[in-house]
């Protein structure tokens, strides 16, 4: 798949991240009998090496803050998940050696648990029966009380236009500034915004 130069860049550094991406299309056959005129295509994200979609969103975050300079030596990935995004932050943060930490409820899957751990991630779990919102919270305190430098990823936030709430939302914070960003459709575009 071919990524922005700046990520590419990166990722000839790590061979190992190509396979990000370059999952195969198969076709979708079921359709075949009421749409005969139409090709459908599924792209097979479950084979990332990640396992999920998560892969792609999070290399081109860890890379891009690598790039610019927000992820600097010494520093550590600090986010909030309950399992895929998790795996790809732990992964690819193996990878490229940047130690990460996911603050993740403690009613997350053995196995989604075992493959961050496997992946050398550091886990810190919270109350399952405060929901993964305890997660987003206890990220957020981690971050303010300034432990551990870079935030997090969010899915949905309320001051967003609520046409930007139906796509893939990163958010970071930066000093006192929380970073929105958001891919277009085709994962080319980053647009980005800035809330005080």
């Amino acid at each position: 798949m071919p990524w922005a130069p700046h990520i590419q860049a990166l990722v000839e550094r790590h061979p190992v991240l190509r396979a990000v991406g370059n999952t195969p299309l198969v076709p979708v056959e079921i359709l075949r009998d009421d749409l005969p005129d139409v090709e459908v295509f599924a792209k097979m994200e479950s084979l990332n090496p990640g396992g999920s979609l998560k892969d792609r969103p999070v290399l081109r975050m860890l890379l891009g803050a690598l790039d610019d300079g927000r992820l600097k030596p010494g520093k550590t990935v600090l986010d909030s998940s309950s399992g895929n995004a998790g795996i790809a932050y732990a992964m690819i943060g193996r990878i490229i050696g940047v130690p990460v930490e996911i603050v993740i409820p403690d009613n997350a899957s053995a196995e989604r648990k075992k493959r961050m751990l496997a992946h050398g991630a550091k886990l810190t779990f919270t109350d399952a029966m405060l929901g993964y919102d305890e997660a987003l919270r206890e990220v957020r305190r981690r971050f303010e009380a300034e432990l551990i430098a870079v935030g997090g990823y969010y899915k949905v936030l309320e001051d967003i236009e609520p046409c930007l709430r139906q796509k893939s939302v990163q958010a970071w914070l930066s000093g006192n500034d929380l970073n929105i960003a958001t891919l277009d459709q085709n994962e080319k575009e980053l647009v980005t915004w800035r809330k005080s």
